[in-house]
């Protein structure tokens, strides 16, 4: 069986996957069982104090459990500066990254970083934009199911963060407007629902979540 579970917070962050914008702290617990895999290496960037990247490698072994992540994906700018300028200012930053992100995205990073198998259902869409996100995630060993229509839009999320103060700022379009909502997920992504030790859903994406939640009825 699997227990679900969303708490939206906006103050939320990954404590793995850090550099990546949270946009609400989601939960999920399995409640038993274990599925087979193939090992593989996976990676994590992890920001330290001083901003420089540090890489950590794990292997999903066999007996590793699967999870499946569903909702918003978006592609993050990052930036360190302190103050965090106001109206009509510039500003220059101490520290940038550009990366995925969204809850969705940030929690199945962290569960493959953490040895998992981890599949994300969400929208990236076509573009140079999405391709990023694509590049992102494989490289943390992240699968992708990619529901997105051809007129799909990724977000880019502009986040401007104070480390002195503990603060942030983020602008973007969230999950946007979506031209044909689904009312089933297709083949390959039911499967992976089906045979997943864990399934989140991070509230983005309603018809995604929806669709889910029917095949998981």
């Amino acid at each position: 069986g699997v227990v679900l579970g969303v708490a939206r917070n906006r103050a939320g962050d990954s404590a793995i996957h850090s550099s990546h914008r949270a946009r609400g702290d989601t939960w999920a617990r399995p409640t038993g069982g274990r599925h087979a895999g193939t090992p593989r290496a996976l990676r994590c960037r992890c920001p330290a104090a001083s901003g420089r990247l540090t890489r950590v490698t794990v292997c999903a072994r066999e007996e590793s459990p699967a999870g499946v992540f569903v909702g918003l994906s978006t592609l993050d700018l990052v930036q360190h500066i302190s103050p965090v300028p106001a109206a009509d200012a510039k500003g220059t930053a101490t520290w940038q990254e550009l990366c995925g992100g969204g809850p969705a995205l940030n929690a199945a990073v962290v569960f493959a970083a953490l040895g998992g198998r981890a599949t994300l259902v969400t929208r990236l869409g076509p573009g140079a934009v999405a391709d990023l996100v694509r590049a992102d995630l494989a490289a943390h060993g992240v699968r992708v199911v990619d529901l997105a229509d051809d007129d799909y839009s990724l977000a880019v999320s502009a986040i401007a963060v104070d480390p002195d103060r503990g603060t942030r700022q983020i602008i973007s379009t969230d999950a946007g407007r979506v031209a044909a909502p689904i009312d089933r997920l297709p083949p390959q992504a039911a499967e992976f629902v089906a045979h997943a030790d864990v399934v989140l859903l991070d509230g983005h994406h309603p018809d995604l979540a929806a669709a889910t939640l029917e095949e998981l009825a």
